[in-house]
């Protein structure tokens, strides 16, 4: 298995780090210097510089040189040359998927903590990309999925939820970890599930309350469907 912190990076644009703003994450595919990640993550910011941030950066910013996105899919390509190689551990295999099959993701999910308790005076808040590892399998499988953000393409529906920051990180078997399935495009929500119904009686008649649980479903656009595309584009970034 792949070490996910030498698969994966964050995707940021702006001058440096401090000043910059996350927008998803990445995944080193076929070469140490092209990464992965859903189309949406850039399509708003393709006049700004862009980095890659992630243990194989080391110290310094790893500029974005070239960003190839696809007609339809939620699915780019972003070339960045100046990784350190000797770091960078890129997917290399892809495989079809099928409903229920098992598979792991790894991302970069935005996370807010707070520190301090009220005794120790204001609290600290610390605001971030967290690498978390997830796992479950596919629920539901749709040849042509529909985005809400516009596109379509070939995916498969997940038992998780992609948290904001997830979209971008990959896909990869729970069987083999070196084997890519998919990248992590969106999330739905469902809240066809009731949760609970409380009547309170007034002047003015009955109030009923009927609170819905949420379900959150990921979204995993398949690569098998698109590996064509994905052999002809990386290929021009290397030339």
């Amino acid at each position: 298995m792949l070490e996910p912190m030498k698969t994966v990076g964050a995707l940021h644009t702006g001058p440096d780090f401090e000043s910059g703003h996350f927008l998803g994450t990445c995944f080193a595919f076929q070469d140490r210097t092209s990464f992965l990640t859903a189309a949406h993550c850039v399509k708003s910011v393709e006049e700004q510089p862009l980095f890659v941030f992630g243990a194989f950066a080391g110290p310094d910013l790893r500029w974005v040189d070239s960003v190839i996105t696809h007609d339809d899919a939620d699915l780019a390509i972003v070339s960045c040359p100046n990784v350190n190689h000797d770091m960078v551990e890129p997917f290399t295999e892809i495989e079809a998927t099928r409903w229920g099959d098992e598979f792991c993701a790894f991302g970069m999910p935005v996370d807010t903590q707070s520190f301090g308790a009220p005794h120790w005076g204001e609290a600290v808040t610390s605001y971030g990309p967290t690498p978390r590892f997830f796992r479950g399998h596919f629920q539901r499988s749709m040849t042509c999925h529909f985005s809400h953000l516009g596109y379509k393409y070939y995916a498969q529906e997940m038992s998780i939820g992609a948290p904001a920051g997830m979209s971008g990180g990959p896909v990869f078997s729970s069987r083999d970890g070196n084997v890519l399935l998919g990248v992590v495009t969106e999330n739905r929500e469902n809240s066809t599930q009731l949760h609970t119904i409380t009547e309170e009686s007034t002047e003015q008649g009955t109030l009923v309350e009927r609170v819905h649980a949420v379900v959150n479903y990921g979204v995993c656009l398949t690569l098998y469907e698109h590996r064509e595309w994905l052999e002809e584009k990386v290929q021009e970034i290397l030339q």
